[in-house]
């Protein structure tokens, strides 16, 4: 039996008058055991609970982790978001403890905000309160997502000189022990040839610690350590710090074809952000060509804006799905696959940070996203 006194005890509904509190016996009771599944990631949702007893904690899925994204505690409410922007499961809830809750199914719900103005009016606040909340949490989420990327494809992109280099060292380490004993045996030519295998040894290790030095600084330019966070900087450093650090990824069956218009003066930009925007596009195009394929990174100036496009060979977006790439958590990746927030992220940085325009062209073989940079940006 739902005790209608004990839930206007919550803030919620402690407004009802006494007729409007019949819409509560709407809602059935439920009870979950420790550890028992509520929601799974990816599923349609369609309830809305109450939690009178108990702690629920949602967790998202980032690649092969599950990552902690809210929880909630007794005398809360939630679900209400997915269904008023008709949105799937972001997350996956389960018990952490027994718990009792009180559920709304969709047409229960959807009565409810009919009858209730005072309820639909806390549950739109709550809405976009939570939404800002996430929005935050889910960002940070995605600059250690980013930084995880960045760290992996360095390792990656490292492993092939430090190992050259170990081999010439330890080449090298052999010759100078052998190179006593065998000294007075030595011809003019085994000498000579000894001091070649030296000379080669020594370049190889030489051009590996270059290339060493070259993608850590790389790395350090395209997370803009020690330097400001609005920088003026020319456009084609940033770009070319993003296609270096994803080297890996792109391999030798992406052809990248850079169309930069070198002319271009500098301007000034948050340069860690628009890397990670730069990031955002490539990762994709690198996905829609399934790692094959080319890639065209051109940039040009259109009146007061500096272009950057970026041009993929890919399967392109489906008409259908175009509207909804900038929003956030849209995805049509596999759970786990994808977070739905670089877009969006991407988006934010641009058009928000810079105060710019981000368009896309889409079509069976050919993605062209479009960003647009003020070429007078000051920091606000």
């Amino acid at each position: 039996m739902i005790d209608i006194a004990r839930l206007r005890q919550i803030g919620l509904f402690n407004v009802l008058d006494d007729e409007q509190c019949q819409v509560l016996e709407w809602g059935k009771e439920r009870w979950l055991e420790t550890d028992e599944v509520l929601a799974v990631e990816g599923e349609p949702s369609g309830y809305f609970w109450v939690l009178l007893e108990g702690n629920i904690q949602c967790t998202k899925r980032v690649g092969d982790r599950q990552v902690l994204w809210t929880s909630f505690d007794s005398q809360t409410y939630f679900g209400h978001e997915l269904i008023l922007l008709d949105q799937p499961y972001l997350a996956s809830a389960r018990a952490t403890c027994t718990c009792h809750l009180l559920e709304f199914d969709k047409e229960a719900f959807w009565k409810m905000l009919e009858l209730c103005p005072s309820i639909a009016r806390e549950l739109l606040i709550s809405t976009v309160q939570r939404s800002q909340n996430l929005d935050f949490v889910s960002f940070q989420e995605q600059k250690l997502v980013s930084l995880g990327k960045l760290i992996s494809g360095l390792a990656q992109e490292l492993s092939h000189p430090a190992t050259t280099s170990r081999q010439a060292v330890r080449q090298l380490h052999q010759m100078f022990e052998n190179i006593q004993p065998i000294a007075l045996n030595l011809d003019f030519e085994e000498i000579e040839e000894y001091h070649r295998v030296k000379l080669t040894l020594l370049d190889e290790i030489e051009q590996s610690t270059q290339h060493i030095s070259k993608i850590v600084q790389a790395a350090k330019d395209y997370t803009y350590l020690d330097r400001a966070p609005l920088q003026e900087t020319d456009i084609h450093e940033g770009l070319e710090n993003t296609l270096r650090i994803l080297g890996h990824r792109l391999g030798d069956a992406i052809i990248v074809i850079r169309e930069y218009d070198t002319s271009l003066p500098p301007i000034c930009v948050y340069g860690s952000e628009l890397n990670q925007a730069w990031t955002h596009l490539i990762e994709n195009a690198i996905e829609a060509m399934a790692g094959q394929g080319t890639l065209v990174v051109r940039t040009s100036q259109v009146e007061e804006c500096i272009l950057v496009e970026i041009i993929d060979s890919g399967v392109g977006i489906p008409p259908p799905v175009q509207p909804h790439i900038f929003e956030q958590f849209f995805t049509t990746k596999d759970v786990g696959q994808g977070t739905g927030l670089g877009l969006p992220i991407t988006y934010r940085v641009v058009v928000e940070r810079h105060r710019g325009q981000l368009l896309v062209e889409s079509e069976p073989g050919r993605t062209c996203f479009r960003i647009f940079l003020p070429m007078n940006l000051t920091e606000f």
